[in-house]
């Protein structure tokens, strides 16, 4: 936000410097971001006359000058080819800053002759692009007055930066009210227009009716306008502020965008065909702006149209072929208020920017639309003349304002300081607020023009920063007794621990974005539409992670990308399966490619090493599994993965039937395919949040350790069992066999084939038995492996193989 100082002075009645009011905007939360002041610029530059010119010895294109300046005569090179006797030109003395080249003017020698000094062009002054020849000033200037008394450009520039919730502060006005509370000043009295029409706008003039809870919008015609060139001052604050002058009617509504935050749009009421209205976009209309692109629209967005069609995309930008030109004799004004998140994604979509947009989507003043509307007439009026049409209004009227009960007491609750009440109240209607006092409280109508007021703490930040924070007086806190112990959650510890793990298995910890593109969601086949972002910070990050695999395998694309062929990275943090708080859980997810670490690369010296496979990634997920308590005969694995998993070289690792532990195993081929990936990649998930408490109880002593003396027995086992028998159940089923001194079970073959039953598999099995307290007998053995056959057999009708 740019203004000048003298257009400050419209609105603020003050004594204070340019510098003084740039200090308290900063203290006010208003931060300036440039100050552009010609008196400080243009402070070592002087009138001179050019006495003498003579070509330079050495030179044919350049001129020695003998000038007289402040500090009296002296001598300086000069190219310019409009230098002559006589002539008041601008001096620039040795040691001055010259703006338009960027350079610290230092006394040296051209082509052998000492220059002392130069003369400036308009360019090296920064006061256009002309550079054909020097500067030539009135001939009545006062040698040795400064150049500042003799240029138009000498009021001094403010930038602004303003924050989306501030949009009052887009107008000069607002910034002069903010002033004005801070002590700065006195805001002056705003005078609205007494102008009155006097005849009905012929031409119809709707409003859909799906858009009337949204929009209201009021138009006035002027006739036999005399659309000529702007006054001068009226050019200089628009070029000030980095627009150009246009024509009186453009001018006028730029003019007032920045004065008053009101933008507004003119049409010229010749080129409308029939009458107007305001409804959305057919899908596949076009338009072409005023910044000469042509626009396709779609059903989302609001434009102003007429029987040709789109006339103006609302709040946005206006049409070319209903613009305002030197011909325009009858002019149509609008000023709407508009549905502020439609303009946002309007602007977004088709990519425009524009001071209309950037404040219609974060808020203007409701009530002051008609006004506004006025303001412009009024001028329009003053400059162009014309004839003033009644005004015409359609959509709904702006709400009426909201209030706010205020405790006094929030001020001490928050600020930890008090003021005076008679200061509070001074200070909330400086700012527009409408007070009404009621002894402990007060109650507050909040101004049009404030959308960021919504509860209690916002007028206490509001008393703050007008008071400023400079005058909060810092109270040290209370010291404790003693060193704090660290105070760690269960879950950091947990995501800590799981950390250190995988990184001692190899694996290279990555910190991604909560966010992924929803293209790499649709993949893993459960993307959640609610967590879609409204106002994503890219196309490619548009919606929460519902898992740290897309993430981790873009990684891997990148890496692969480099060169980078044998990966292996994990990352644990949040996933989203919901917008609601409980719908948040921790995970640790990784993915290896290429040659296992710590196995030898291709070029390792170990030699080749073997590829990462299924195991690998099991492991790492059995690793943290044990960490947490998890014993290796406490859990359950099935095949039951989701469909982003390979299935038959997949897992999943659950305790009981519903709470899942882990997901391992390769990635499905079609979503290595859709990163573009080509290689296996191997990938496991485990959700912290549903494994156990890890606290170890407190206990007198350690379990002690139990050998035996006796020597153990290993006894094999082959059963023939159905091809979709699982060996996990089998294992499961001879472990939870109670009083048979089994102390390990494992798979030791599995074969089909010859001699093997169609839609049948041997499998064999090692039983460890481990007697503690004496030698077993042959029988005992033999009930032992009874039991076993028909405990097996029973469960799963397999038979035992001879």
């Amino acid at each position: 936000m740019k203004f000048t100082y003298s257009w400050l002075m419209d609105h603020l009645e003050t004594n204070y410097t340019v510098d003084k009011i740039c200090d308290q905007l900063n203290m006010i939360g208003l931060e300036v971001e440039d100050i552009d002041n010609p008196i400080q610029k243009y402070k070592d530059f002087t009138v001179c006359e050019v006495k003498k010119v003579k070509k330079h010895p050495n030179a044919d294109k350049l001129n020695l000058c003998e000038l007289k300046t402040i500090n009296g005569n002296c001598e300086v090179v000069c190219g310019a080819d409009n230098v002559r006797t006589g002539m008041k030109a601008v001096f620039a003395p040795e040691g001055s800053f010259i703006p338009g080249i960027g350079i610290k003017l230092q006394a040296t020698k051209i082509r052998g002759v000492n220059s002392s000094g130069m003369l400036l062009s308009e360019r090296e002054l920064l006061l256009s692009d002309q550079h054909d020849g020097i500067l030539e000033l009135d001939k009545n200037a006062k040698i040795g007055d400064s150049l500042i008394n003799h240029i138009k450009k000498n009021d001094p520039v403010v930038e602004v930066a303003i924050t989306p919730n501030r949009s009052d502060a887009l107008g000069v006005r607002g910034i002069a009210r903010d002033l004005s509370a801070a002590g700065m000043g006195n805001l002056r009295l705003f005078e609205n227009s007494k102008l009155k029409g006097n005849y009905e706008i012929e031409k119809e003039i709707t409003l859909d009716k799906d858009l009337k809870e949204d929009i209201y919008a009021s138009f006035i015609l002027i006739k036999n306008v005399k659309n000529t060139e702007s006054p001068l001052w009226l050019k200089d604050r628009l070029e000030a502020v980095g627009l150009r002058s246009i024509n009186a009617l453009v001018d006028v509504t730029n003019y007032l965008t920045f004065d008053l935050n009101r933008p507004l749009h003119v049409f010229d009421y010749d080129k409308i065909e029939k009458g107007l209205n305001i409804r959305k976009a057919i899908k596949g209309e076009k338009i072409i702006a005023l910044d000469d692109k042509q626009y396709q629209l779609d059903q989302s967005i609001t434009v102003i149209c007429d029987e040709n069609g789109p006339e103006s995309i609302a709040g946005i930008i206006g049409g070319q072929r209903t613009g305002c030109s030197s011909e325009t004799k009858n002019v149509l004004i609008e000023s709407a208020i508009w549905d502020k998140i439609n303009i946002a994604n309007t602007g977004r979509k088709l990519g425009i920017i524009s001071d209309a947009r950037y404040r219609n989507e974060r808020g203007i003043d409701k009530s002051f639309i008609d006004q506004g509307l006025k303001k412009a007439v009024e001028m329009i009026h003053k400059i162009c003349g014309g004839d003033i049409s009644h005004i015409k209004s359609v959509g709904s009227s702006p709400k009426p304002f909201k209030t706010i009960d205020f405790d006094l007491g929030e001020i001490e609750r928050l600020l930890g300081i008090t003021y005076a009440k008679k200061e509070i109240l001074s200070i909330l209607s400086s700012l527009g607020f409408q007070i009404v006092d009621e002894g402990k409280s007060i109650n507050i109508t909040i101004p049009s023009w404030r959308h960021d007021i919504s509860e209690q703490a916002c007028i206490v930040e509001e008393i703050m920063r007008i008071k400023g924070t400079d005058q909060i007086i810092s109270t040290p806190l209370n010291k404790s007794i003693g060193v704090a112990s660290r105070k760690l959650s269960s879950a950091f510890k947990n995501r800590s621990s799981a950390k250190r793990i995988l990184a001692s298995r190899g694996l290279v910890e990555t910190v991604s974005y909560s966010f992924i593109s929803d293209k790499f969601a649709k993949l893993f086949n459960h993307m959640n539409e609610s967590l879609i972002l409204l106002n994503p910070i890219s196309s490619e990050l548009n919606i929460m992670r519902q898992s740290l695999l897309p993430n981790l395998i873009s990684s891997i694309k990148k890496n692969n990308d480099r060169g980078y062929k044998d990966i292996s990275l994990f990352e644990v943090s949040h996933c989203y399966e919901g917008l609601e708080i409980q719908d948040q859980f921790d995970s640790a997810a990784g993915v290896r490619i290429g040659k296992a670490i710590g196995q030898g690369g291709s070029e390792d010296w170990r030699g080749r090493g073997r590829d990462t496979d299924i195991y690998d990634v099991k492991e790492d997920v059995l690793s943290i599994l044990r960490a947490f308590g998890i014993k290796d005969d406490n859990y359950k694995i099935t095949q039951d993965t989701p469909d982003y998993y390979h299935p038959g070289k997949s897992g999943v690792i659950r305790q009981g039937p519903h709470n899942i532990l882990a997901y391992f195993g390769e990635l499905h081929p079609k979503i290595s395919k859709g990163f573009d990936i080509e290689d296996s990649l191997f990938c496991f998930e485990v959700f912290m949040s549903n494994l156990p408490n890890n606290k170890k109880k407190k206990s007198k002593g350690r379990e002690g350790y139990r050998p035996s003396h006796f020597m153990p027995i290993s006894r094999d086992f082959a059963f023939i069992f159905d091809e979709d028998i699982n060996a996990e159940d089998i294992l499961q089923t001879i472990k939870r066999i109670k009083n048979t001194m089994i102390d390990n079970v494992k798979v030791f073959d599995v074969y089909s084939g010859k001699n093997i039953p169609e839609d049948k598999k041997s499998v064999g099995i090692n039983i460890t038995i481990q007697p503690y307290e004496k030698t077993l007998k042959d029988t005992e053995i033999e009930n032992i492996s009874n039991m076993i056959i028909s405990e097996i057999t029973n469960k799963f009708d397999a038979q035992i193989r001879a």
